[in-house]
């Protein structure tokens, strides 16, 4: 499966948009979210200079894309990315993380096979897997073992 996401519209579900260096923060937020799985990831944010800029780390693709006539900001790129997806369709399914109506309807004439995850449930996903990984690193194995043993006499 392939996900390109609107960096800048995910990083604004997740309110870190404002921070100094939310792009750095959301890449690590990303990187771990998605560890251990085998989709290819785009995260597109808007770009600040002439040429912009490509880091591929394993399967995550960050992208900075250029202030030219070509890319007016993110949602250019993002359209690029699907129609050249959409060529090879080796990946199945496209999902593309936004909140902009705009860019939804844009991507949304490309293909079927394209599908839209609204930006605050996958921000709320992100949380979500964020809390379970904070209580399951926060409890000791006897803590662990006491609860299961509560939980085995209320479902006996």
């Amino acid at each position: 499966m392939h996900y390109i996401i609107d960096a800048n519209n995910l990083a604004g579900k997740l309110n870190i948009l404002n921070n100094k260096d939310f792009d750095k923060e959301l890449i690590v937020i990303i990187k771990e979210y998605f560890d251990n799985k085998k989709h290819r990831v785009d995260l597109v944010f808007d770009g600040q200079d002439l040429m912009g800029d490509k880091i591929r780390d394993g399967c995550l693709t960050v992208i900075y894309t250029p202030r030219d006539n070509y890319y007016v900001g993110a949602d250019d790129k993002i359209v690029e990315l699907v129609n050249g997806d959409l060529d090879g369709m080796e990946h199945g399914f496209v999902f593309v993380v936004t909140d902009d109506l705009e860019l939804i309807e844009r991507v949304g004439k490309v293909s079927d096979k394209i599908q839209i995850v609204k930006a605050r449930d996958f921000a709320n996903s992100i949380n979500l897997k964020s809390e379970i990984e904070e209580v399951e690193e926060g409890l000791s194995e006897d803590e662990q073992d006491e609860i299961t043993r509560e939980l085995l006499t209320i479902w006996k």
